[in-house]
């Protein structure tokens, strides 16, 4: 094994994608600068250009090309990444990578057989499939499936598994004597103070204004809310709807929201550092999944970026959800996530009104217990239980900081 207890624990951590160009960035670019801050040593891999050089969102990060190719793209990302792991074998002891990673990994696996000094592989389940049977195209059926023979031989050859929640490690069946420990989404807290602070509740009075920022595609039952939202304003309650994204929902909610009188708002996404100001106009961050396992399992960045902004939640009541949530009073549920079920929900909401500000006081509250800053304690939690079982019992420095703490 490569691991030592003489020098700070070197993560080679593998994103495939271009970090700032999709909604679960945060999951790296939070979660690397405190564990480095922390002892360990991280290499962030990301698709780009730039090399060692690297920088997103001010994190260093190594960039790899991947040309713009289906599949092929991927071949020759993998064996560029496989090419820095065999030049720095040695000096790796934690190779986290995920699914799309994992056949390309298993390779340099297989070499651990014949090379001393070998790196742990760990794998981090995230998200199960999001697309739903009946609006997935023929390439959304090929990844499942590859995503579905992965986790069914991960316990085959990796070292350890990651989750985001408990529901999660579960739902893919990771065996327990395999699985180091769980890490949830987060929030750049600092990042959305300014909605917080720049609110204006006194804009209820004109209507309250419900918001979604993220993927708009159907299977986040964006729609039905459009319908509840037009509902409850028959009924003469003043609420007015405002998503921002992009996804497979995007052209329909656009043309159902042309036909009302501008009480439902889409807009195209818009950079992250923007998304702010959009929340500080809002009343109520708006998150309605179906109660479905793959929206279950998850642990939603949203919900934490609406509590970090101030604002009270309007969501189902699924697990992923009410285990955030718990029995904290800053949370207007929907027990059924069809129409009806939602206008219910709206009219609790309207009479709830005058409790919003005191709703959204009590969600801000709640933010220190779900920021980047806390899921990255509990990752290198974990990866130093891992390690632990690999090391002789000898403390790095990453223990001896947990013990002065």
């Amino acid at each position: 094994m490569s691991q030592t207890t003489n020098h700070n624990p070197h993560i080679f951590w593998v994103q495939t994608d271009a970090l700032g160009e999709f909604l679960a960035s945060g999951s790296f670019l939070g979660t690397v600068p405190v564990l480095r801050r922390e002892g360990w040593r991280v290499t962030l891999v990301s698709e780009g250009e730039h090399g060692e050089d690297g920088i997103v969102n001010g994190v260093p990060v190594l960039e790899i090309a991947r040309p713009d190719i289906y599949f092929l793209g991927q071949v020759i990302f993998h064996w560029r990444v496989m090419m820095w792991l065999h030049r720095n074998w040695d000096d790796v002891d934690i190779v986290l990578l995920h699914e799309m990673s994992a056949v390309w990994l298993f390779l340099m696996r297989l070499i651990g057989f014949i090379r001393p000094n070998r790196p742990l592989f760990v794998m981090d389940t995230r998200t199960l499939p999001m697309i739903a049977e009946e609006n997935r195209s023929l390439k959304d059926v090929l990844r499942d499936a590859y995503y579905a023979t992965i986790e069914h031989t991960a316990s085959w050859w990796l070292d350890g598994q990651l989750a985001i929640t408990e529901r999660m490690a579960e739902a893919v069946h990771v065996k327990p004597e395999m699985l180091w420990g769980m890490w949830p989404s987060g929030v750049e807290a600092e990042k959305f103070v300014t909605a917080y602070e720049n609110r204006d509740w006194s804009t209820m009075e004109n209507g309250i204004r419900l918001v979604y920022v993220g993927s708009l595609t159907r299977e986040r039952n964006l729609l039905a809310l459009c319908e509840a939202v037009s509902k409850a304003r028959e009924e003469d309650m003043l609420f007015e709807f405002h998503m921002v994204g992009g996804g497979t929902a995007l052209d329909e909610l656009k043309a159902y929201a042309a036909q009302t009188d501008g009480h439902i708002i889409v807009d195209d996404p818009i950079p992250h550092d923007e998304i702010p100001q959009v929340l500080a106009d809002a009343h109520l961050g708006v998150l309605v999944f179906p109660d479905e396992l793959r929206f279950q399992v998850s642990s939603p960045i949203k919900l934490f970026e609406y509590q970090a902004a101030g604002l009270p939640i309007f969501a189902s009541s699924i697990a992923c959800h009410t285990d955030v949530v718990g029995g904290d009073n800053y949370a207007i549920w929907a027990d059924e996530t069809d129409v009806d079920g939602l206008v219910v929900a709206l009219r609790d909401t309207w009479a709830k009104r005058e409790q919003l500000p005191q709703m959204g006081e009590e969600a801000y509250a709640a933010t220190d217990n779900w920021t980047w800053a806390a899921s990255a304690r509990k990752l290198g939690r974990a990866l130093q239980a891992g390690l632990e079982k690999y090391v002789p019992v000898q403390q790095t420095q990453y223990q001896a900081m947990e013990d002065s703490q």
